[in-house]
């Protein structure tokens, strides 16, 4: 009996340490993930019957390589597949941008978000409406 006191004090040290290991290991769920990117379609300033600058921010706190700019498009919520404006590679913020859309419809309401590609994600900022300025003759 003697004999068995410790051995069986040494297999539950063992097993209390091994299961101590494992769980180092193994992920928490409350640990948070990496912080993402925040991009902001601000405000549309400069506004012509055939073209405008958007104003935008983005904040990412990885400082990831990123291409940026603005998709512009008749109906809400435009993607890059739309048409693209001020693409720019930046590995810093919060900055803000300002990205010139040209080639413009005059009178014409525009839907306008800033986004931000980085590696296969997409990351889109607000949509904002804005019309051109009637053509002046």
């Amino acid at each position: 009996m003697k004999r068995l006191i410790p051995r069986l004090a040494l297999l539950l040290v063992t097993a209390l340490a091994l299961v101590y290991l494992m769980s180092a290991f193994r992920p928490h769920s409350d640990t948070p993930g990496p912080a993402a990117i925040v991009i902001k379609t601000l405000q549309i300033v400069n506004i012509t019957s055939t073209s405008a600058d958007c104003i935008f921010s983005v904040e990412d706190p990885q400082h990831l390589p990123k291409t940026l700019g603005v998709c512009i498009g008749k109906a809400p919520d435009p993607t890059t597949s739309n048409t693209r404006f001020g693409l720019a590679k930046a590995t810093q913020g919060p900055v803000k941008y300002r990205s010139t859309m040209t080639g413009l419809t005059p009178n014409s309401t525009i839907h306008v978000r800033a986004y931000a590609i980085a590696g296969s994600s997409t990351v889109y900022g607000n949509d904002i409406v804005f019309t051109t300025a009637k053509l002046v003759k």
